[in-house]
């Protein structure tokens, strides 16, 4: 069987609860591909159908994408995954993360290394004119490679980057779909990143924000680790950041004497809310 065979063979037979639409969608949002709701057909179909069309989605984006879904998916805190079976998909993450390009699209793709070498003459380019390309994000926010469409928000973003500067924490507010992470995302970062010297965390509360911190942190400060200890470091984070043991200042001091880290630090936290409406009560209060 090739390797995408055995994934689809592994999701549609050993993810828990994703066996009725509102349950599927739920896994979605937990994990936070929402963007997939409205790309996958609902109709009521075997868990076979459903993780099928969902992997393609994936795929479409890269294999990034996929790792970040599946690690997603390991995550203990969710517990989409009975612990038995975590050392498996494990092991299917390491080998997808560890395919190099050509191994990629032969294996989820579907393109043999001679079909991606020999392409016909008259092929068109793949990258589009930029005046050919569709500037409209419909309801999805702006990301940071839309910037060259993101425009009319420069005084405001001027007003963000004075702030960060000068302040420790701001807290971005207004009413859904206003365009809060687009103006991040799209306006703020980019913006820092020509100024130099901003290094990013990002991060999404969702149900376990202090589990997705240490996801957040361990991502930017320990990038090249493998998977096991990536997880290893992590619950070992998780367990001193509950216990108070372990304070996000007390890390950052710790990484950066030990990296000899020079740049400026901006923490950020996509959709804060979240903390008060999805995570439990006991982690609220340590997390803030």
């Amino acid at each position: 069987m090739s390797l995408k065979s055995d994934l689809l063979k592994f999701l549609s037979q050993r993810i828990l609860n994703t066996q009725t639409v509102p349950q599927r969608k739920a896994l979605l949002n937990v994990l936070g591909f929402d963007r997939f709701i409205r790309q996958i057909n609902w109709g009521e179909g075997t868990n076979l159908v459903f993780f099928s069309e969902l992997l393609d989605l994936l795929c479409s984006e890269g294999k990034e994408t996929l790792v970040i879904f599946l690690r997603g998916l390991a995550d203990r805190n969710f517990n989409h995954v009975s612990p038995e079976d975590i050392p498996e998909l494990t092991k299917l993450t390491n080998r997808i993360f560890a395919l190099n390009p050509n191994e990629w699209n032969r294996e989820f793709r579907g393109i043999s290394d001679d079909e991606e070498r020999i392409k016909p003459i008259s092929e068109p380019p793949t990258h589009r004119p930029e005046s050919e390309q569709c500037p409209y994000k419909g309801l999805f926010a702006f990301q940071q490679e839309d910037t060259q469409f993101f425009y009319g928000r420069e005084k405001f973003t001027q007003t963000l980057i004075n702030l960060v500067h000068n302040q420790p924490f701001l807290a971005i507010i207004g009413n859904s779909g206003i365009g809060k992470s687009s103006v991040v995302f799209a306006g703020l970062i980019p913006e820092l990143e020509k100024l130099g010297n901003w290094d990013f965390i990002i991060f999404r509360p969702y149900n376990n924000p202090i589990s997705q911190m240490a996801e957040g942190l361990l991502n930017n400060f320990k990038p090249t680790i493998n998977e096991a200890r990536r997880i290893r470091q992590k619950e070992n984070h998780v367990t001193k950041f509950r216990t108070k043991e372990l304070t996000l200042k007390k890390f950052l001091d710790s990484e950066i004497t030990e990296s000899n880290h020079k740049k400026n630090f901006l923490i950020i936290i996509d959709q804060f809310e979240e903390i008060y409406t999805l995570s439990p009560e006991d982690q609220q209060e340590i997390f803030i």
